[in-house]
């Protein structure tokens, strides 16, 4: 860690503590009704340093000056509040600021002192991205508009729920000094894509690139960026059902936002390939990729995945060998998989993240989900009321172990509640592209993994609980699997819930990562509005 970087960030928030007495004050005397949105990591490379909460602020909220006196209400514009703290979780700055109803924050992503959001513009149909430094100060204001039919695809294919920080799907920093973001639009008579660079300080704040579609239908994935270069997994296909897909991996050079390579998915490798997260590793010279596998002839929508496998990429997008490891074969004595990559109690793996190990050892985190009749959805469509005859089920989260050349060591399983997440009227029959949508809105249990900084231990995050409402879970436990060479120690947090009359928590209650071997209890009472935060140290 940079001791001398981290000392300056620190004295240059404390040189705002005056405001921040201020704005507290201010905040105790309206009685504010703060509705908490979001809460993002201020970090020094991969270690938490801070947090930014970002909050709106009740409509009927009053406008008074510094002396208190009351100066309007607002009705066409709604105030937004941002908190900073520091790796405790104590204050240190607080900023706010206006904008029309109808924003609807979708992601966020910090990067050395600047915040970026993501917001959904409902008046006026489009897509906004706003800037800001820690100290308050807006540094950029971008909006990518949207016709009629875009933002109808916009609409039905965003979710507003947000994630877990850090598990963006649209939104990442990219480096010290910028931020990307992926952004469907449609170019001619094909639904496409641009990939959007900010970079608030340069003199090109703003910079795209235009995929050049040549299907009907493409959709983009990030897959990550190393040295520079991002790298997105482009699903296409031909026609509005996407009968036939082919998968392709484009490799965009942030510097000069141009196309370095982009593979055919109908060409490259012995099967179908879909990656889903590039291997983290700074050693890495070249490209690793992870994912899943089918069979030629299969649609990766509706048919069963084959396994796991690697693809290892040159720079110039050269496959330089392809691992496959099959489900009934290579996993079937861990979970039993069987040759249709499906296991009876598991389901079908869902990957959320990949990462490499000091020693050598690949580690993979997944879970399980399959799809089941939805009874009640049925018992709906009966009546005429609408519904689904489909849902999905959550089920367990398991961990898998490989050495360095892609070779399947051992996996441990962690059996948890099995959860139901469906789309109410709306229909989707394929239970691959239903997952993708389950973590969307965050209906998955897996929140997030710390890797300490030589990269021999992690830690992985997931919560348990029975959710008879999605949106409203009832108590929850929050399980902590820390990996060392030697062992596995299991701690757990139980958060019991407190609700009114109407079901509504009477006190907010989440856990956030802090640094390595610690967590962050947030807390917001809403009677007395205040917030609370602790650091509890785990096993």
């Amino acid at each position: 860690m940079n001791q001398m970087k981290k000392l300056i960030i620190i004295i240059t928030l404390i040189a705002f503590h005056v405001a921040i007495i201020n704005a507290q004050k201010n905040l105790d005397r309206v009685k504010l009704d703060m509705y908490h949105v979001t809460k993002g990591y201020i970090t020094e490379g991969k270690t938490i340093q801070g947090y930014y909460d970002y909050y709106s602020i009740g409509e009927d909220y009053r406008i008074f000056d510094q002396n208190g006196n009351k100066i309007g209400n607002l009705k066409k514009v709604i105030d937004w509040g941002i908190d900073i703290s520091d790796e405790s979780g104590n204050l240190i700055n607080s900023f706010k600021f206006q904008d029309i109803k109808g924003l609807r924050m979708i992601e966020s992503a910090y990067t050395n002192g600047m915040i970026c959001f993501q917001f959904a513009n409902y008046k006026d149909k489009s897509i906004n991205y706003k800037i800001f430094d820690v100290k308050g100060k807006k540094l950029l204001d971008y909006t990518f508009d949207l016709d009629n039919s875009e933002w109808r695809k916009y609409e039905s294919f965003t979710m507003v729920i947000e994630d877990e920080p850090g598990n963006n799907s649209t939104l990442f920093s990219l480096d010290e000094s910028s931020f990307y973001s992926m952004a469907n639009c449609e170019i001619g008579k094909n639904n496409s894509f641009k990939v959007i660079k900010f970079n608030p300080k340069a003199e090109r704040k703003v910079e795209t690139y235009t995929y050049e579609a040549i299907s009907k239908m493409n959709f983009v994935h990030s897959l990550g960026v190393k040295n520079g270069v991002g790298y997105f997994k482009v699903l296409r296909g031909k026609g509005i059902f996407m009968k036939d897909i082919l998968i392709d991996v484009l490799a965009i050079d942030f510097s000069t936002m141009k196309k370095v390579f982009e593979t055919k998915g109908e060409e490259l490798g012995e099967f179908i390939f879909d990656p889903t997260n590039l291997i983290e590793d700074p050693t890495y010279k070249t490209v690793k990729l992870l994912g899943t596998y089918f069979k030629n002839e299969d649609n990766i929508f509706k048919d069963e995945s084959q396994g796991m496998a690697l693809w290892e990429l040159a720079p110039d997008g050269t496959l330089l060998r392809e691992k496959y490891r099959n489900w009934g074969k290579d996993f079937n004595g861990f979970l039993g998989f069987n040759e249709k990559g499906k296991a009876k109690d598991f389901g079908y793996c869902f990957v959320h993240r990949t990462f490499k190990l000091s020693g050598g050892d690949i580690i993979v985190i997944g879970e399980g989900y399959r799809m089941q009749a939805n009874a009640a959805g049925i018992a709906s469509m009966a009546l005429g009321a609408g519904g689904s005859a489909n849902k999905l089920q959550i089920t367990n989260l398991a961990i898998f172990k490989f050495d360095h050349d892609f070779n399947f060591i051992k996996g441990d399983l962690y059996k948890k509640n099995s959860n139901d997440f469906s789309l109410g009227a709306q229909a989707i029959a394929s239970s691959h592209l239903m997952a993708q949508v389950a973590k969307r809105y965050g209906a998955f249990d897996y929140n997030y993994t710390q890797i300490n900084d030589d990269r021999s231990e992690f830690i992985v995050f997931y919560t348990d609980c029975v959710r008879k409402n999605f949106f409203k879970p009832n108590d929850y436990k929050h399980f902590f699997l820390r990996y060392s060479d030697k062992e596995v120690i299991k701690d757990v947090i139980e958060i019991k819930r407190d609700r009114n009359f109407f079901g509504e928590d009477k006190i907010l209650k989440s856990i956030y990562a802090n640094q390595f071997q610690k967590i962050l209890l947030w807390e917001y009472n809403k009677k007395e509005r205040k917030i609370s935060n602790n650091i509890i140290k785990i096993k």
